[in-house]
């Protein structure tokens, strides 16, 4: 996210599928894209949120690590 918006999102329904390393823009198969991915700016810094899915009832995740990157020109 860069300020409050979304740049993209990409979510596994149930179960935590995804493995190392995760790309921008690509989701993992059975996995969902709430969010398509936006071009991304060079020079930019933006912030990665990573969560783990925990339950279904109630609905729980776990911040797993925050990271900012600016994207190369």
């Amino acid at each position: 996210m860069k300020g409050e918006r979304e740049y993209w999102g990409t979510e596994t329904e149930g179960e935590n599928i995804y493995n190392s390393p995760i790309q921008y823009g690509v989701h993992q198969d059975g996995a969902v894209e709430p969010e398509p991915a936006w071009p991304l700016t060079a020079s930019e810094t933006y912030t990665v949120h990573l969560f783990r899915w925990i339950s279904l009832e109630p609905e729980q995740f776990q911040l797993m690590g925050i990271m900012e990157f600016t994207v190369s020109g």
